[in-house]
């Protein structure tokens, strides 16, 4: 059975209540634009992500003295409004892709892992992935995946306290 389909949870750091409301339901989109992304033309909020990649030297070569991640990359996202679904949503897309500047590192969030809703409960965030096309991903896909959205979400969210996922 696929690793994800029992919530898991993380603990770590805590999340806003802000207007969204501890049981408030996220239903991001699959798309770049469509999602609180603007056009170079239009004016947003910028806020700084701390976001986690793989390490290229844990995975690929088999060093287990390396870290599993590299942790912190600090990007700068912007989105329509401060709205924390736009910035959540934004995390997510930017994990899509390695910085260039970033060397040794990989990305496991794709468009394999479709996000079916997210809703706040209390200080956690859950997250539902459609089980579509889950079961042709590896071990590692589901890890990798798991370890950085976690480690990303917490530490650009610091009154999160805990992420869980569900298919």
């Amino acid at each position: 059975m696929w690793a994800l389909a029992v919530a898991l949870s993380f603990s770590g750091c805590g999340r806003n209540n802000d207007e969204s409301g501890p049981d408030s339901l996220l239903n991001p989109s699959t798309g770049s634009s469509s999602s609180g992304s603007l056009s170079s033309e239009e004016e947003g909020v910028a806020f700084e992500a701390s976001l986690s990649y793989a390490s290229f030297a844990y995975i690929d070569i088999g060093d287990e003295s390396e870290d599993k991640l590299i942790r912190n990359v600090k990007q700068t996202l912007t989105v329509a409004d401060t709205d924390e679904k736009l910035q959540i949503e934004a995390v997510l897309d930017a994990l899509k892709s390695v910085p260039d500047d970033l060397s040794g590192a990989e990305t496991f969030v794709s468009d394999a892992f479709t996000v079916n809703s997210m809703k706040f409960s209390g200080s956690s965030l859950v997250i539902d992935l459609s089980s579509d096309g889950l079961d042709e991903l590896g071990m590692y896909d589901e890890e990798f995946f798991i370890y950085q959205v976690t480690d990303s979400i917490l530490n650009t969210f610091p009154d999160l306290e805990a992420v869980r996922f569900t298919v």
